[in-house]
């Protein structure tokens, strides 16, 4: 019996060693999960971790999964690693999508990175830390959360009430209760069958179909509840946007209008004026005084009859109808004096038109001056200056350095650019 106790004394420290390094290896165990399907909660805004060299000759490498909770906001992921070859990723929970990545290079010294990410809404995450040692020495990570980042305590502790609750109010299982027990319906995920061991199919019963009915019926309808919310949005978004181009839009016309009347308002003004104009010059010119005397006129000059007085031009009348009477009265007078008399008298109505005053005349209005159409005017560097009105011009075009002119009669001219010194429309 002492020898047994002896040898138990001599086993112990190296049974305390051997408890110590598997109780060592546990925790280790507990703390990073290997398996995506049960990833580790995260429970702080800080994670550790530590990678063993593999042997040599074996590229894989080792991969740890966490769980967490994101909220709306940006997610700040900091990763710190020495020694490491590989990434830190961050996928969805639900269907494993990527939504970043941080990448990890070995090395003596601790390298540090960081990435930021906008999510959406809330929603659960996986984090996946894959890398291998770069040489004998273990690799390790540490990686820090901020913003957006949700721990997992409070649901993990929710979970676990929840877990003991129902383990409390759990009926036992026997004879009677098995057979409710085993039949009563389950819902499975979308996609998946059951089967027995061998791979057999098992046909669903009609509880397990209601049920998997029913959940795909509310998954359809939050899927269309979510297109529906998302169509929504964009129908808005696409009416504010074309509220703000209408509104764009009249401003431009409410400016345009604006700039339009004072224009116009301009233009009558300034014809307004020039009709005032217009209208003052004829009344300055009938105020002037106007001579007694008509000045001659061609026709009097060409008949060699000199300019005179009302009293001449009455003198000359009545001596004029004095001789017609000593014509007719003496048959004995010669023909031709008588035919010459009469060509040099001046007839009544000569004489009135000669003694009508300058005054009585209708004055004249002054037209506007026309205005002038735009001209198209072409110098070149002979010298040489063409001018056009553009009412004779259909179209002016620059084709393969070419000025070309086409008239509205049909006719084309051109002249090399390089020839033309200036070219311009002037009124």
């Amino acid at each position: 019996m002492l020898a047994i106790f002896q040898r138990l004394q001599f086993f112990k420290p190296r049974l305390v060693t051997l408890g110590i390094v598997f109780l060592l290896t546990a925790a280790s165990a507990s703390a990073q999960s290997t398996d995506v399907r049960f990833p580790t909660p995260i429970t702080s805004d800080e994670i550790s971790g530590r990678i063993t060299p593999r042997d040599v000759g074996d590229a894989r490498f080792t991969r740890h999964f966490y769980t967490f909770k994101g909220r709306e906001g940006d997610l700040v992921v900091t990763v710190e690693s020495t020694n490491l070859d590989g990434a830190v990723d961050v996928f969805t929970a639900s269907s494993l999508r990527p939504i970043t990545k941080v990448t990890l290079y070995g090395g003596a010294s601790a390298t540090q990175s960081s990435k930021s990410v906008y999510l959406r809404g809330d929603e659960s995450f996986v984090l996946r830390v894959e890398g291998r040692s770069g040489g004998d020495a273990d690799g390790t990570y540490h990686v820090r959360f901020a913003g957006a980042f949700v721990p997992l305590a409070a649901t993990t502790e929710a979970n676990a009430t929840e877990g003991n609750a129902a383990t409390s109010t759990k009926p036992k299982v026997t004879e009677s209760t098995a057979g409710s027990t085993a039949d009563s319906p389950t819902v499975r995920a979308r996609g998946t069958r059951r089967a027995t061991a061998t791979g057999a199919r098992i046909p669903e019963t009609a509880e397990e179909r209601v049920a998997r009915l029913a959940a795909e019926a509310r998954e359809r309808a939050e899927v269309e509840a979510r297109i529906e919310a998302r169509e929504r949005a964009r129908t808005e978004a696409r009416e504010r946007r074309e509220q703000q181009a209408r509104e764009r839009r009249d401003e431009r016309n409410r400016i345009a209008r604006e700039e339009r009347a004072r224009r116009d308002a301009a233009r009558l003004k300034a014809e307004a004026d020039r009709a005032a104009l217009v209208r003052r010059e004829p009344t300055k010119e009938s105020d002037t005084a106007v001579p007694a005397t008509r000045p001659p006129t061609a026709d009097s000059s060409a008949a060699g009859i000199a300019p005179t007085t009302g009293a001449t031009n009455r003198s000359r009348a009545a001596r004029s109808s004095g001789t017609r009477a000593n014509s007719s009265t003496t048959p004995s007078a010669s023909p031709r004096r008588s035919s010459r008399a009469k060509r040099g008298a001046v007839t009544p109505g000569a004489a009135a038109a000669a003694t009508r005053p300058e005054s009585a005349s209708t004055p004249r209005s002054l037209a506007p001056p026309p205005a002038s159409s735009p001209r198209l005017i072409i110098e070149t560097k002979s010298g040489v200056k063409s001018e056009r009105e553009m009412s004779t011009v259909r179209r002016v075009t620059i084709e393969n350095n070419m000025v070309v002119v086409v008239l509205k009669d049909g006719k084309v001219e051109r002249q090399p650019l390089l020839n033309i010194t200036r070219m311009s429309i002037e009124p």
